[in-house]
């Protein structure tokens, strides 16, 4: 994951999805947005959110930019 500057905002970029975000459906390249309603703006953000407010196989939505169009993926989490 990299950091990208998406007008005045920063935002996730995938750089290799594998595993339950390929299964879910992320692309490499997509740019997340939120999950859970909860905005996303660097990779620290998301793996906090996931250790504190997720469990393994629980389903989050992620919010993903993909070129000009936005969509809403569910995602399955791992199991530990």
């Amino acid at each position: 994951m990299a950091p990208v500057r998406v007008g005045t905002r920063w935002r996730v970029s995938v750089g290799d999805a594998s595993g339950p975000a390929k299964d879910g459906g992320i692309h490499k390249g997509d740019l997340l947005v939120a999950i859970d309603d909860t905005d996303i703006s660097d990779a620290a953000q998301l793996k906090n959110y996931l250790m504190e407010r997720t469990r393994p196989g629980q389903t989050v939505i992620l919010r993903v930019l993909r070129g000009d169009q936005e969509l809403k993926l569910s995602v399955t989490l791992a199991g530990a």
